[in-house]
């Protein structure tokens, strides 16, 4: 008679055990609520650009919307194509994030471009500012005016250069439009990234290219550099008295940058939705908008919806462009 009450005894704990851990491994698979951990934002350039400058403004904020620490590492190289890809690989879970300008997505629109397919390897989040560009020159050129440097660069027959923050990056296509518009030629300097391109432009390495206005605004008002003409359609708020490549005789172009952050594709949406919350947040701060219009941008917001819209916009607008150009860009 007593086998029978340790046998019960024993199906009973066993029963007990099982059931426990049904409980712990639906616990362990439940999702867990973001951010859990640290979060990391990707920078795809060098120190000090203005991507780096804005990535670690924000990573100043973020903890207190987030709730977690907000780490910034910089993945440079292959002008953004490592640091969109190593956040194209991390996990879907919205821990690590990439903030980027245009330029680093129409990498993916360049035949034989390992790029990651920003509407799929990535996911959009949010836009932060939208970035204008000034045709610059260096006073030393010699040229104030959109035509005079038409003039000057069919003078030198293609020896004129003109620097860049790397190959297919939004500067260096800005400059293609540009000289294929006017019929001119010119001799292409890429380097690392922009920093070192202002750097060569003030030392008189390179005496043109395209700027983002705010890091060589001393040097405009200095007279070292010279504003000839935006990229955008419509005149800067910032600069309202450079006039635009379009009303310079050259209507229709039209070129802006535009800073976001992205994220791994497949990350949730509700993840995506709290990350774009705590960036909008960020945002409505004095000290953030204050840094991006420092550096020559309009802070701006969206959803990730908006700026998912945006970017496939952005890829269609230039997907014909891009095949135009890439013998150039190849070269």
């Amino acid at each position: 008679m007593s086998a029978q009450p340790s046998r019960m005894r024993r199906r009973v704990l066993t029963m007990g055990a099982l059931a426990c851990a049904r409980l712990a491994s639906a616990r362990a698979a439940a999702p867990r609520d973001f951010p859990w951990k640290p979060v990391t934002i990707i920078q795809p350039y060098g120190a000090g650009n203005a991507l780096d400058v804005y990535a670690r403004k924000f990573a100043t904020y973020l903890p207190r919307t987030l709730g977690q620490p907000v780490i910034v590492e910089t993945r440079p190289g292959a002008s953004g194509n490592i640091a969109a890809g190593f956040v194209a690989r991390a996990a879907p879970d919205g821990h690590t994030l990439l903030v980027h300008g245009v330029g680093t997505l129409l990498q993916s629109l360049i035949p034989g471009s390992n790029a990651p397919d920003p509407l799929k390897a990535l996911a959009p989040v949010t836009l932060f500012s939208e970035d204008p560009m000034v045709l610059t020159a260096r006073s030393s050129l010699n040229v104030r005016s959109v035509a005079e440097l038409v003039a000057r660069a069919k003078r030198d027959s293609g020896g004129l250069a003109y620097g860049t923050s790397g190959v297919g990056g939004l500067q260096h296509l800005a400059m293609l439009l540009f000289a294929r518009r006017a019929g001119i030629e010119l001799l292409h300097v890429p380097f690392p990234n922009s920093t070192q391109m202002y750097t060569a432009m003030i030392s008189g390495e390179v005496p043109l290219g395209f700027a983002f206005a705010g890091p060589v605004d001393a040097q405009y008002r200095s007279g070292q550099l010279v504003a000839l003409a935006l990229s955008a359609a419509r005149r800067s708020p910032l600069r309202p008295d450079v006039p635009t490549l379009a009303e310079s005789g050259y209507p229709g172009y039209d070129v802006i940058g535009w800073s976001g952050i992205s994220t791994t594709g497949g990350t949730p949406a509700a993840t995506l939705e709290r990350i774009q919350r705590a960036f909008a947040d960020a945002l409505a701060l004095p000290e953030i908008r204050d840094m991006l219009t420092t550096f020559g941008g309009q802070p701006i917001g969206s959803s990730p919806p908006e700026f998912a819209r945006e970017v496939a916009e952005t890829l269609t607008r230039w997907a014909p462009v891009m095949r135009d150009l890439f013998p150039a860009v190849k070269s």
